[in-house]
């Protein structure tokens, strides 16, 4: 009987414990608020997600730009003037 009461003593300790502490830290305690306020945040404006969206429609509207650039410097995109004969 002293052995069953003894388990039985130590196995409301250790509810009484994990109850009181927790398996784990409270991830919303005010000490880990405070040391991330915003953890889904890369700058003041955007997350890291929507950084890499920004890079990439950047890149790809600059490479898709480069092509119209090279045919303006080319002189590919319109007519050349320079003859005194109309041109159709």
């Amino acid at each position: 009987m002293n052995k069953k009461l003894q388990i039985l003593g130590l196995a409301c300790l250790m509810l009484t414990l994990v109850g009181v502490t927790g398996c784990e830290s409270d991830p919303y305690s005010p000490e880990a608020v405070r040391k991330n306020l915003m953890p889904e945040m890369q700058s003041l404006a955007r997350t890291k997600e929507q950084w890499k969206n920004v890079r990439a429609r950047t890149f790809n509207t600059n490479s898709r730009q480069m092509y119209e650039d090279w045919n303006a410097i080319m002189l590919f995109d319109r007519p050349v003037w320079m003859s005194i004969y109309p041109v159709p």
